[in-house]
């Protein structure tokens, strides 16, 4: 179910998910090759290339694949560094559907939700997917892609690696600045990262057109 869901998603910004299958006990699934790194690793792929890439543009990629992810009905709900992938032509890949949860609007067509299994990493979780108690929400993503946007830029995580539900709690504000974002780029990341819950009931595509 999960490999059928990440089949249906058919962007330029997500990886490519080609067959899934078993072949006796082992079960498989055939992917888009990639050469890259995943954004956990982005020093080395600059380095190796030797040249640095605009963060503008990863953030922009990465919200128009979460866009479209989301108006086919599905919420990655795991997103950190590690599962965005950066190819070596620049090309941003979000990665790992394999948690992905279908909105309240698409679940009467796959009632599995291994969301439920409760597989997430905390420091770019929502309140509300931690706490547990709630229908997926596309604003869970905007949350992580705010995060992960301002490590991007500041080398920092918003909260220091903290929680939401911490950060509410010790009333924790984003930190970190970087040289090179625009005001109205700040701005647009500060928006998810300061809500940490959802406040923010944005869709990427249109509010992140200052990345553009």
């Amino acid at each position: 179910r999960e490999a059928r869901k990440t089949q249906q998603l058919a962007h330029a910004n997500v990886v490519t998910v080609y067959d899934f299958d078993r072949d006796d006990d082992r079960v498989f699934m055939t992917m888009e090759l990639l050469d890259g790194e995943p954004l956990s690793r982005l020093d080395r792929l600059e380095q190796r290339l030797g040249k640095a890439f605009d963060r503008s543009d990863w953030v922009r990629q990465f919200a128009e694949g979460l866009a479209y992810a989301h108006s086919q009905g599905v919420v990655h709900c795991d997103l950190k560094p590690d599962n965005v992938f950066v190819t070596s032509s620049g090309r941003v890949k979000v990665l790992d559907f394999g948690i992905a949860r279908l909105t309240q609007e698409a679940q009467q067509l796959d009632r599995y939700d291994a969301g439920r299994l409760g597989a997430l990493t905390r420091r770019f979780a929502s309140i509300e997917m931690l706490v547990g108690n709630t229908e997926p929400h596309p604003a869970d993503d905007v949350f992580a892609l705010g995060l992960i946007g301002w490590w991007l830029f500041t080398g920092e995580h918003a909260f220091g690696g903290v929680p939401a539900d911490e950060a509410l709690a010790r009333s924790l504000t984003p930190s970190g600045t970087a040289k090179d974002w625009r005001e109205r780029e700040r701005r647009a990341l500060l928006r998810p990262c300061a809500s940490r819950v959802r406040i923010a009931r944005m869709t990427p595509v249109s509010s992140w057109r200052c990345f553009r």
